[in-house]
């Protein structure tokens, strides 16, 4: 524990190396954090009176209770609402069962989970239809097919940009520094540019939302993401 009133503070993974998770962790422990895995006998419990900054995907419902973490989950529909000036195409919240009836190439993906694979699918009929979480009303985003030049993960605190950095180019994973540490607390900043209010919802952004000149441009090779 820190001093009087303060929580020492904790980055805690999942136990699944990856190189992102490892360039995070140098950060962490550069920044004063103690490092913990999941893998880690008695990591969780030594874990349950810091302040844990979280890195490891959808466990974190199974650790939410035991660390006192409050999940926050954007609607389905976050980035259909987004302004196209944003996201660079058109996006759409729908289901399967509409998406069956498509007769042109669409991107497409389940909007919050892994449900069925995300791709461009040549038509309606390319769609999945069996599968576990698959059924007519299972949600789906579809947009217009673009081939992404650069991706940036942009995080969104009280409606303005915190830090970020590069993600892929041209879909390779392809991590670099783009936004400059600043501040007292040493997080990266955008200059506080402010986001819309409909983008403040989600936790990301892609890069597109910030940098205008990197935003992907119709095309039939490729695909976009959310």
């Amino acid at each position: 524990m820190g001093g009087v009133g303060r929580r020492s503070s904790v980055f805690l993974t999942s136990g699944q190396r990856t190189s992102t998770t490892v360039l995070l962790a140098e950060a962490a422990a550069g920044r004063g954090m103690a490092v913990r895995s999941l893998a880690d006998a008695g990591a969780l419990t030594a874990s349950a009176e810091a302040a844990v900054h979280w890195c490891g995907g959808p466990l974190a419902a199974d650790i939410a209770d035991a660390l006192a973490l409050g999940l926050l989950e954007p609607p389905d529909d976050w980035l259909a609402e987004l302004p196209e000036e944003f996201t660079g195409r058109r996006v759409e919240l729908t289901t399967l069962a509409e998406a069956w009836q498509a007769r042109h190439p669409v991107f497409a993906k389940p909007p919050s989970d892994k449900s069925f694979p995300a791709a461009v699918y040549a038509d309606g009929a390319r769609h999945p239809r069996t599968g576990e979480g698959v059924s007519p009303d299972t949600a789906v985003l579809v947009s217009d097919i673009v081939t992404f030049a650069v991706e940036y993960r942009l995080f969104v605190l009280d409606g303005r940009v915190a830090a970020g950095s590069r993600y892929a180019v041209y879909g390779r994973l392809d991590p670099d520094v783009v936004l400059q540490a600043a501040g007292p607390s040493g997080a990266g900043h955008s200059g506080g540019r402010e986001v819309p209010e409909s983008g403040a919802r989600g936790v990301r952004l892609r890069g597109e939302a910030f940098m205008r000149s990197c935003r992907g441009e119709p095309s039939n090779r490729g695909s976009g993401s959310a």
